[in-house]
């Protein structure tokens, strides 16, 4: 996700724009005209944004998953493992560059999901507003 659309949660959320400024440490008065729509996200300066984006996360890693999503987490740590494992024994056949970069790329990608709670919010709401599983739905992913 993005750092704007971050910072735009953030500032939708039930915060004040006091919370939000004493949490995240950027001056009250920046976040008040950002939230009031007298300055442009985009004129932030990268400190400001990162640290409001930063709370983002804190907030969003704070959150507990509702039960139906920690099964979608178990879902994808096994459906990852058998992608793992598959990869892992052509990286130990005989292993070209192209193996290891792909095999430390999955295994990157695996710990960032099942880290990132927003990842896991988003696709368990898209998996909630879905009625009828099919190939066009596991294509958008």
């Amino acid at each position: 996700m993005e750092i704007k659309q971050k910072i735009e949660i953030l500032f939708n959320s039930r915060l004040s724009g006091y919370a939000i400024a004493k949490k995240s440490g950027v001056a009250q008065p920046v976040v008040n005209r950002l939230m009031n729509g007298q300055r442009e996200i985009g004129n932030l300066s990268l400190d400001s944004a990162q640290k409001l984006a930063n709370l983002y996360d804190k907030r969003i890693n704070e959150v507990e998953l509702p039960e139906t999503y920690k099964i979608i987490r178990d879902v994808f740590k096994q459906e990852f493992k058998e992608i793992l494992e598959s990869q892992l024994e052509l990286y130990q056949e005989d292993p070209t560059d192209d193996d290891k970069i792909l095999f430390h790329f999955l295994l990157d990608e695996f710990k960032k999901i099942l880290t990132d709670q927003q990842a896991i919010f988003e696709l368990g709401d898209y998996i909630n507003q879905t009625e009828e599983p099919s190939q066009a739905m596991i294509d958008e992913l």
